[in-house]
């Protein structure tokens, strides 16, 4: 995937294409977007050199947003009044690795599940203590 973008999952086309417009008038650039729902036994980097048909999928979780060749400001930009999405879980925010574009799409939406658990809990026993959360 030439120049910045987006990769959705479990987000319907009309979602994706209000968060690509939401994001392309914050950033001031032209983003790429590509879906990754139906493609669960593809490999990362596979469905990021992928042209044609995309398959959108609306689900109520997980919903996915990966921002891909982001620069650190544009990444709190972004994030800053992402824009609500009716109908579900807020998206879980994330970026390719060296090791995730490795991955099939299932592994990652796995791993990237765990770890909103891992942290809801950090987050819920903070609060349960009294202290802020990470």
């Amino acid at each position: 995937m030439d120049g910045p973008g987006i990769l959705v999952y479990g987000l319907t086309e009309e979602q994706a294409l209000l968060i690509k417009q939401d994001l392309e008038a914050k950033l001031d650039l032209e983003l790429r977007i590509v879906s990754a729902s139906g493609k669960e036994d593809k490999v990362l980097c596979d469905v990021l050199s992928l042209d044609g048909e995309m398959l959108y999928e609306g689900r109520e979780d997980p919903r996915i947003v990966m921002f891909l060749r982001f620069e650190g400001p544009w990444i709190h930009k972004a994030l800053d009044g992402f824009p609500r999405i009716e109908g579900g879980t807020r998206p879980i925010f994330c970026t390719p690795t060296e090791h995730n574009v490795e991955w099939r799409v299932r592994d990652l939406i796995r791993d990237l599940m765990a770890e909103r658990e891992y942290f809801r809990g950090q987050n819920e026993a903070a609060r349960a203590s009294g202290e802020k959360g990470p």
